[in-house]
């Protein structure tokens, strides 16, 4: 996936762009309604669902792609290739998103480095 964020494949793939705004908007209309501090409090775990949902959908088509009957052994072989690819970019992506977590961790403790 050359020059595109993973972040825009998801909301490639959700079609959907959704922010803190969208959900007051949604919660107006509502009887029991939501305050902002409850709005804000959704975003991420509406962005969590979406990074499962997107990881899932991966997951599921490079299983999809190598469990497929094939006609012949080249299709079988691209078909691999490509589940291979996306199998590499779910590891990168699922390897930077832990690394922000540890940094953000390591931010919160103090233990991180201070730049000058």
């Amino acid at each position: 996936m050359p020059g595109r964020e993973f972040e825009e494949f998801i909301d490639d793939i959700l079609d959907a762009d959704f922010e803190v705004d969208d959900i007051k908007r949604i919660a107006k209309t509502m009887d029991s309604g939501i305050d902002s501090l409850d709005a804000e409090k959704l975003i991420p775990e509406f962005c969590s669902l979406r990074y499962r949902y997107a990881f899932m959908y991966l997951a599921f088509s490079a299983i999809y792609l190598i469990t497929k009957p094939k006609e012949d052994y080249q299709r079988n072989l691209k078909h691999i290739k490509r589940a291979m690819r996306i199998l590499g970019m779910l590891v990168h992506e699922m390897t930077r998103l832990q690394e922000a977590i540890e940094e953000k961790e390591e931010d919160k403790d103090g233990t991180g480095e201070q730049q000058d």
